[in-house]
């Protein structure tokens, strides 16, 4: 097996770095995504960002995703209140994100038939247990006052 270049000859500047191909989930040990990073943006040095970053075997994939860190934090809130409502109206109330001044209400656009196998995926134990850990450090954070 190849030895995957350095992650950090990359534009993205990776200030943490998490060996992630044994992580991820079904695909752990077989995976193409090599790493998760915090570092700064390739697109703008002042923008901290997370990252995938992601290894074809013969390259650093241009399938890798940069996204600043207030997306990513939207976007954790926005799956866990899918996960939480699975099957049916998502509702965002007012002030969920950042100058949303209206509830917002996000129905399901899905097939009855696959609506059941999306249901299957967001209560998949797996998935559950990451809420868990993540329902950890944030409840450690508030405890130590950092929100």
């Amino acid at each position: 097996m190849p030895m995957t270049p350095d992650p950090h000859s990359l534009k993205h500047k990776a200030v943490y770095l998490l060996p992630y191909e044994p992580y991820d989930g079904p695909y752990a040990d077989k995976s193409d995504c090599k790493f998760l990073s915090v570092g700064w943006a390739q697109y703008d040095p002042r923008m901290l960002s997370v990252k995938t970053l992601r290894h074809t075997g013969a390259k650093w994939s241009r399938q890798s995703e940069e996204i600043p860190i207030h997306r990513a934090i939207d976007l954790l809130i926005f799956l866990a209140s899918v996960i939480r409502d699975a099957g049916h109206s998502v509702m965002l109330p007012a002030g969920t994100f950042q100058n949303q001044r209206k509830d917002e209400k996000i129905g399901p656009h899905i097939a009855d038939y696959d609506l059941k196998a999306l249901e299957a995926q967001l209560n998949d134990p797996a998935v559950v247990d990451r809420l868990g850990k993540l329902l950890d450090v944030l409840q450690t954070m508030r405890s130590e006052d950092r929100f």
